[in-house]
């Protein structure tokens, strides 16, 4: 029988060129594209203020890491039904391989194929975005600490939500969860609702305003707080993906 990270690394291959032949990420190039266009042409002109460049720069990379983390859902909730559907994971448990390594191995594929989205979108944003304020750089390399941490619990909870429900569904509800988590948390402050603190709040990793707005880098216990908060939901979804694969009947 092969090695666990042999088979997990196969899967990761196998899924990343799935991912590569259906070209989704195009896509979302095009999108960065328009603000590409509109930052260059703001950097042609020079007429703009420092402000200015520093919302043109928050834009960028906010935009940066809503795409990844779409990006990564949209991979993610679609795994195992492709899977499935075209009836092509019987071979591959059939090699000898393990479900704990397909598990793995789709969620590193995941990831990484976020990752490398986020960290191109991102780099686009830094490179087109007209003169902006000073940010500090210890907040900069948080921050993309916290984005690859949503991009990896993402995957998980999508990976999950594949198993357990209808494929356009289950993607509703993760992009419904992250772009609407934070706001129902602060709903719920507001109102003092106990159970705010069991909602996953993807808006909590996201520090890029705190990053354009010149706020200083957060502190450790703060860094380590988050770091915990994420890795605990991802490990919580990934265990239930886990769970739900193992009892299910293939």
């Amino acid at each position: 029988m092969s090695s666990v990270p042999h088979q997990v690394g196969c899967v990761m291959k196998g899924s990343l060129l799935e991912l590569w032949r259906r070209q989704d990420v195009w896509i979302l190039f095009l999108l960065m594209g328009v603000y590409t266009m509109v930052a260059l042409g703001a950097r042609i002109t020079g007429d703009g203020t420092l402000a200015s460049g520093t919302f043109m720069l928050n834009l960028g990379i906010s935009l940066a890491g809503y795409f990844a983390n779409g990006f990564t859902a949209l991979i993610a909730i679609r795994q195992f039904p492709d899977e499935i559907e075209n009836r092509t994971i019987y071979p591959l448990l059939a090699k000898p391989l393990t479900r704990d390594s397909l598990l793995i191995g789709k969620w590193c594929a995941c990831f990484v194929g976020g990752s490398l989205a986020f960290l191109a979108f991102h780099l686009i944003a830094l490179v087109v975005s007209p003169a902006s304020e000073p940010i500090s750089g210890t907040l900069h390399l948080q921050y993309l600490l916290l984005q690859f941490l949503s991009l990896g619990w993402i995957a998980a909870a999508g990976l999950l939500l594949s198993l357990i429900l209808p494929r356009s569904l289950g993607l509703g509800i993760l992009l419904l969860m992250y772009a609407g988590g934070e706001s129902l948390f602060q709903w719920g402050e507001s109102r003092e609702v106990a159970l705010r603190y069991l909602l996953p709040r993807f808006g909590s990793l996201n520090v890029a305003t705190r990053l354009t707005d010149g706020i200083p880098a957060l502190k450790a216990a703060e860094v380590g707080s988050m770091i915990l908060y994420a890795v605990a939901w991802a490990l919580f979804c990934f265990l239930l993906a886990r769970h739900s694969l193992l009892r299910r009947s293939l």
